[in-house]
């Protein structure tokens, strides 16, 4: 839930903090912080099904995440709770494997966004501004899309659930 909300926070920071005029609307923030979101989904989605491969890809993908901004730092609180609940689970190396190709896609989809360059300018009646990265729509509807699509699969396909041995 802490990942959510610091998505969330992510989008408002990012939508709010812009300049006025710029080209960037809720949507294109909504890009941004997507990734952050669908992470925290991500390990619910874990901790519901018992999939702790989900809550390992979870904290995986947010440790690159959380690199881009010290607005991330806090969390990687969470994130080192997500990996710690997967890895203590011995888990398989073809659970292992879908945990890392996952946060492979969420952490990648976040770093395009970030990294791929769109420089744009702009005029208002009060000013003008520019800036060397401006998150397109085209970028955000992909990060919006990866995240969706990960979410999907990893809640139609899930791996093996752990099966408490107490006894």
């Amino acid at each position: 839930m802490i990942t959510i909300a610091g998505g969330a926070g992510l989008i408002t920071i990012h939508h709010f903090g812009g300049s006025p005029g710029d080209p960037e609307g809720w949507f294109e923030s909504a890009g941004l912080g997507a990734p952050f979101i669908g992470a925290g989904l991500l390990g619910l989605l874990g901790v519901r099904l018992s999939c702790p491969c989900y809550c390992a890809a979870a904290g995986l993908a947010l440790w690159p995440m959380c690199l881009i901004s010290v607005v991330g730092f806090p969390l990687l609180i969470p994130a080192t709770v997500l990996m710690v609940v997967g890895v203590r689970n011995d888990l398989p190396s073809r659970e292992l494997a879908i945990a890392a190709m996952t946060a492979l896609v969420l952490a990648a989809t976040t770093w395009y966004v970030v990294l791929h360059q769109d420089p744009a300018s702009w005029t208002t009646k009060t000013g003008s501004g520019s800036s060397s990265n401006v998150i397109t729509t085209f970028e955000a509807t992909l990060s919006v899309s990866v995240v969706t699509m990960v979410l999907i699969v990893c809640s139609l396909l899930p791996p093996r659930r752990q099966v408490s041995t107490a006894g």
